[in-house]
C-alpha cells in the first residue's frame, strides 16, 4: 500500500537519529521527535496513536499511564499501536525488546 501525500509529509519530519511521535494512526499529524541521544520518560499532553523508532541501536517504549502499550526495537515501527501518552527511552544502547 502506497502512503498518501498527508503520510509523505508527516514522514519527512522524522528525521534520523529520532523516536517519532504521532497524534494520528499510520504516522500522520506529527506531535514531537526525540532525539537518540536522549533518554528518560516524556511525556504527551494528549494521547497518540503511532510512532517510529529511528534509532540506529537505542531501544523506546510507548506506555499509557504508565502501563507499556508497546516497545520499539531501533528501526521499530508502529503504525497503530494503540494510545499512548508517554515515552521511554532506554539510557544505553543496545538494550532490546
Amino acid at each position: 500500500m502506497e502512503a498518501d501525500s498527508t503520510t509523505n509529509a508527516a514522514l519527512a519530519l522524522c528525521y534520523a537519529n529520532a523516536i517519532c511521535t504521532f497524534k494520528k494512526t499510520g504516522f500522520n499529524s506529527p506531535y514531537f521527535n526525540i532525539l537518540c541521544e536522549e533518554s528518560g520518560l516524556f511525556y504527551a499532553l494528549e494521547n497518540l496513536y503511532s510512532a517510529l523508532n529511528r534509532c540506529g541501536n537505542k531501544t523506546n517504549w510507548l506506555r499509557h499511564n504508565g502501563t507499556v502499550v508497546a516497545c520499539m526495537n531501533p528501526g521499530g515501527e508502529r503504525p497503530s499501536p494503540g494510545a499512548y501518552n508517554e515515552v521511554w527511552v532506554a539510557a544505553q544502547y543496545g538494550a532490546f525488546c
